[in-house]
């Protein structure tokens, strides 16, 4: 840029024009506390499928139905680094009151982490996997549409209930096979979601403090990740919708738009939305504006 001054025309970086400018401030980002504090209704069922505190699954419902009436269901999951003593319940609890609220049942999956006994791999693979098979045995007898189901992933709750939707595609002699056909999502929705666990090694390695080769996979196998990792298994044959937070450290937008490809050339369609002036938690708090495109994408993928 050209100023005048008393000696003729300044040559002024515009660079340095930027530089005086004062930054706009960071935004106020919500934190598990402030996700915790916001209103839930009490879940319809508390249900055990172990003998581990962490087996259970809580369900939410709406709070009138019509006689008869089949209900859609969310499956949800929370994340925290797989971390045992995590309340990922607790965090998933403002959403379900939300879906519930809109006519959607709530299947939130508690699973032992890493740290209980028997967590990481492969027992928190088989809790999640015990806890959607106990929804496909009771599906009929609760008014719950098995046919109608989403799976809701939240942190990386994302790998597991991006691992949860290709249970289908898993090999035979992987000891995680399923037994018997398993339930079949219609979409996926991933909420600040970190899913590709080989890709993503030396971030889980810095931000979880543990090496996801030993605890998340088999290190024991010629593939580890061969039945834990979502993109060695897919395609899913059901779209997933990738929702995130530019202000997440985590899962970030460069880690997202890297899980979307991937899941397109595997053969599923994925978009990917970006959330201004939101982080990780803002994705899953009713009342935001990061919120209702998760809920749209949830509802359309039901319909």
């Amino acid at each position: 840029m050209l100023r005048a001054s008393r000696a003729g025309l300044l040559w002024v970086a515009p660079c340095a024009l930027a530089l005086a400018q004062p930054a706009p401030p960071l935004p106020r980002l919500m934190t598990a506390a402030g996700l915790q504090a916001l209103p839930v209704a009490r879940p319809a069922e508390v249900l055990a499928y172990g003998d581990a505190p962490a087996q259970r699954i809580e369900i939410f419902l709406p709070p009138a139905r019509t006689e008869g009436q089949r209900l859609p269901v969310v499956v949800a999951l929370d994340g925290n680094c797989w971390r045992a003593g995590a309340d990922g319940l607790g965090r998933l609890r403002p959403a379900a009151t939300a879906l519930a609220e809109r006519g959607i049942a709530v299947w939130a999956v508690g699973y032992r982490g890493i740290g209980d006994e028997g967590g990481g791999h492969p027992g928190t693979y088989a809790d999640v996997a015990a806890a959607l098979d106990r929804l496909a045995d009771e599906a009929e007898a609760r008014g719950l549409d098995p046919r109608r189901v989403v799976l809701l992933g939240h942190g990386t709750g994302g790998h597991l209930a991006l691992w949860a939707a290709l249970r289908h595609r898993i090999p035979r002699a992987s000891p995680l096979a399923p037994a018997r056909p398993p339930l079949r999502a219609r979409g996926v929705v991933l909420a600040g979601a970190l899913a590709d666990i080989e890709r993503e090694a030396p971030l889980i390695r810095a931000r979880c403090g543990f090496e996801a080769g030993e605890r998340l996979a088999d290190p024991a196998a010629r593939a580890p990740f061969a039945d834990v990792s979502p993109v060695a298994l897919l395609p899913i044959g059901a779209p997933v919708a990738i929702h995130l937070g530019v202000y997440d450290g985590f899962a970030t937008p460069e880690t997202g738009l890297a899980l979307a490809q991937a899941i397109r050339r595997g053969g599923d369609a994925a978009e990917l939305a970006l959330a201004p002036n939101a982080g990780a938690y803002e994705l899953i708090a009713p009342g935001t504006r990061a919120f209702e495109p998760v809920m749209a994408a949830i509802e359309r993928f039901l319909r």
